[in-house]
C-alpha cells in the first residue's frame, strides 16, 4: 500500500503516502478513471516510479474510454517502467491537455492557466482539484510549491500565452528543485529557465505548433541535467549540503592499525548523488595490494575479519547480521548494504557502517554503545567485490538513507597528525586516540 500511495504522490513529485492518499481520493471522485488508475497501480511492480506511470496510464485509459488502445499502452508501461516522471507527465499532458478542452476560463487567468492544469494531471481540470494537487505538492515540499508559483509568474511576465504559465511553473520546479539543491544561484537559474520556457511557448504558438508541455521538455533538455534525477525534497538536500559543521558528528576512525581510503566522498563509483558523502576503507600492504596470494578466497584479504568499532557514541537502531559473505568479485546485488549497524547519536543524526562479516556483530537493537566499542568484524557482504568497510552519516534511521557531510578527528595521514579532517583517496590513515 505504501508503494501504491507513493506512486500516486509522484504524479506531482510528492513522494509522500499522505500526498498520494489525497490524490487517490481525488481521482475516485470520477469512478471510472479512478478505478482504472487504481487497478493499474495495483498491477504495477513493487516500485513507486513504476506504479506512478502505471497509474497515469490507467487514468488515461478510463478517461478516454478507448480500452483496447490504452490497455495496450498500460501493458507497455508496466513492461518498460517508463523511467522518468517528466516522460509520464509529457505523454499525458501532450496527449490530452484537458484544461484546454473546457472552453473559456471560469477563473482569473493566472489561476486558470497556472493552477488548473495541476488538476488535469489527474484528469480533473477544475480549480478545487488543482488546489488539492497544490496542497499535495506543498505537503512534500513548500519549496516546490513556491517554485511552481514563482516560475508561473516569471513566465507570465514574458509571454501572454496561457500555456506559458504552467510550463514556467513546472520548469522552475524541475530546474530549481528536482535537479539541484536549493540556493540563490539555483533559484536564479530556475527562474531564468521559467522565462525561457515562456519564450519557447510564444515561439511555438507563433509557428502554429502545439505548445502543451513542450517548452518544459525543451528547456529541461537544454539544461542537460536528466541524469541526476533524485526523489529527495529540496529541504532534505539543503540539510545535506548546507548543514553547519558544528551540528555534525565528529567521528573517530572505526578501526585500529593502518587502513587506506579506497573511495572517498564523491568517489565516482558508488558515492554519488544522495550517497556522495561516504567513505570506503581497505588495508593495503607495502606493495599496494589488498590481499596476499591469489586473492581468490576471503581469508587472503588483509582487512577481512579485522575488528570494527563505533566511530561515535550512540544507540543501535538498525542491525542486519545474517547476509552471507560474497566470494571475491561476486557482489550481492539484492542486499546492497549487507550486514550493517545504524547508530543514533540523539541529535537527529545517524551513522551507518556496512559490509560486516556474517554473524560477527556483537551488539543488539536498542543497545547503547560508546565511541571505540567493538561492533563486529569487517566482511564482504552486500554489494561488495572484496572485503572493505563502508561508513556514512545520515539524517534518517533506515539503511541507505541520503548522506550528510562530516569529519574524522584525531588521526594520522602517513605519520602526519590531523586534528580534524576528511581523508582523501589513497591516503593511509590510522587513529591516534
Amino acid at each position: 500500500m505504501q508503494t501504491l500511495l507513493r506512486g500516486y504522490g509522484l504524479i506531482l513529485g510528492a513522494d509522500r503516502p499522505a500526498s498520494g492518499a489525497a490524490l487517490l481520493a481525488l481521482t475516485l471522485l470520477d469512478p471510472i478513471p479512478g478505478l482504472t488508475g487504481l487497478l493499474a497501480g495495483l498491477a504495477a511492480p513493487r516500485n513507486s516510479i513504476a506504479a506512478c506511470n502505471s497509474i497515469l496510464m490507467g487514468l488515461l485509459w478510463g478517461w478516454t474510454g478507448w480500452p483496447l488502445l490504452w490497455l495496450a499502452l498500460a501493458l507497455v508501461a508496466l513492461r518498460l517502467l517508463l523511467p522518468h516522471l517528466t516522460m509520464a507527465w509529457g505523454f499525458l499532458l501532450m496527449a490530452y491537455p484537458a484544461w484546454f478542452l473546457l472552453g473559456p476560463p471560469a477563473a482569473p487567468a493566472l489561476v486558470d492557466h497556472l493552477l488548473t492544469p495541476l488538476g488535469a494531471v489527474v484528469f480533473r481540470p477544475d480549480i478545487l482539484s488543482a488546489l488539492v494537487c497544490l496542497l499535495a505538492v506543498a505537503l512534500t515540499s513548500r519549496y516546490y510549491a513556491l517554485l511552481l508559483l514563482l516560475g508561473g509568474l516569471t513566465a507570465a511576465a514574458v509571454s501572454s500565452r496561457p500555456e506559458a504559465l504552467f510550463n514556467g511553473g513546472l520548469t522552475a520546479v524541475v530546474l530549481g528543485g528536482v535537479f539541484a539543491p536549493p540556493g540563490l544561484s539555483t533559484l536564479a537559474r530556475a527562474l531564468a529557465g521559467a522565462a525561457l520556457s515562456g519564450l519557447v511557448a510564444t515561439a511555438l504558438a507563433w509557428l502554429a505548433l502545439p505548445v502543451f508541455v513542450l517548452p518544459l521538455h525543451l528547456v529541461a533538455a537544454l539544461a542537460g541535467k536528466r541524469k541526476v534525477l533524485q526523489l529527495e525534497t529540496p529541504e532534505a538536500r539543503w540539510a545535506r549540503y548546507a548543514a553547519p559543521w558544528w551540528r555534525q558528528v565528529s567521528w573517530t576512525l572505526p578501526f585500529w592499525g593502518e587502513w587506506t581510503v579506497c573511495q572517498p566522498p564523491d568517489g565516482g563509483w558508488t558515492h554519488v548523488g544522495p550517497w556522495n558523502e561516504a567513505w570506503d576503507f581497505i588495508v593495503l600492504d607495502s606493495a599496494g595490494r589488498s590481499h596476499r596470494g591469489s586473492g581468490l578466497v576471503l581469508e587472503d584479504y588483509y582487512c577481512y575479519d579485522l575488528p570494527v568499532a563505533a566511530p561515535a557514541s550512540g544507540v543501535v537502531v538498525a542491525l542486519v547480521n545474517d547476509v552471507p559473505d560474497n566470494a571475491p568479485g561476486q557482489p550481492n546485488v539484492f542486499a546492497n548494504w549487507g550486514n550493517l549497524v545504524v547508530l543514533s547519536h540523539g541529535n537527529g543524526l545517524y551513522t551507518e557502517l556496512s559490509h560486516f562479516r556474517q554473524g560477527s556483530l556483537v551488539v543488539e537493537l536498542g543497545q547503547r554503545v560508546e565511541r571505540g566499542q567493538l561492533l563486529g568484524r569487517c566482511g564482504n557482504s552486500g554489494y561488495s567485490c572484496e572485503p572493505h568497510l563502508h561508513i556514512q552519516l545520515q539524517a534518517q534511521p533506515w539503511p541507505g538513507a541520503p548522506t550528510l557531510p562530516t569529519r574524522f578527528r584525531d588521526y594520522q595521514v602517513e605519520r602526519r597528525p590531523v586534528r580534524t579532517g576528511r581523508p582523501e583517496a589513497g591516503q593511509r590513515i590510522r587513529r591516534t586516540a
